[in-house]
């Protein structure tokens, strides 16, 4: 995975997991609450993190009034941005592509809210059903080439990521009980750990490994 997809990423995760973790905590979504603040506070690197991705691909040499425009006006900022690095026709097709990543981001956040307040519902279990069939049906696209090479590499990853998945989405209903107890502090902090440990041991395969466009194999990722 792209630097530039791995930041939509963790932007998609954070709006769906951001309101998910405010009804866990407080019964509901407030307009502008603390955790709203702290949701829109934690975007701004990722979106920013894209945008310097993008502004090195394309060698475009950004000034400090757009820099500092990209964090603090992100809504204004971006669509000049894609206009100065591509020209009209292209920069009108990306801004109409982040306004579409913009849309994608409420729906998700509609979806936390939605899947936090039905965690004492019947319609829960239906829910993360639906949320294992999408993310498995993804995993299978891209592990499709590993699935007919068991003797790959990519053949126990797949099957890896499904166990992850599910462990997850069983779990989910308690990441949010007594939120600010003790032992919950205590496990996001082991998850938040972790993270940096994935992030980390990427970092040295990437570093160190150093993989490039001749390795064999059509099931390898390109990260």
């Amino acid at each position: 995975m792209t630097p530039k997809l791995t930041a939509l990423a963790l932007l998609a995760l954070l709006s769906l997991a951001g309101p998910l973790i405010e009804v866990g905590a407080t019964g509901r979504v407030e307009p502008f609450s603390e955790f709203g603040l702290a949701e829109a506070f934690l975007s701004l690197p990722l979106i920013y993190w894209w945008y310097h991705v993008d502004k090195h691909q394309r060698n475009y040499q950004a000034g400090p009034l757009m820099n500092v425009g990209v964090v603090a006006l992100t809504i204004l900022a971006l669509p000049v941005y894609f206009i100065r690095s591509r020209g009209w026709k292209r920069g009108s097709i990306a801004t109409a592509l982040a306004a579409l990543v913009l849309a994608i981001t409420f729906a998700l956040g509609e979806l936390g809210e939605q899947i936090g307040a039905a965690e004492t519902s019947d319609h829960y279990d239906v829910i993360r059903l639906l949320i294992f069939g999408i993310v498995s049906a993804y995993f299978i696209y891209v592990s499709r080439k590993s699935l007919f090479r068991p003797r790959s590499h990519g053949f126990p990853r797949f099957f890896a990521w499904e166990c992850i998945l599910a462990l997850a989405l069983l779990n989910a209903p308690h990441w949010t009980e007594d939120l600010f107890s003790l032992h919950q502090l205590v496990s996001w902090l082991f998850l938040l750990i972790s993270i940096f440990l994935v992030v980390h041991g990427v970092r040295l395969l990437r570093v160190i490994g150093k993989p490039n466009q001749n390795r064999s194999g059509a099931e390898l990722l390109e990260f």
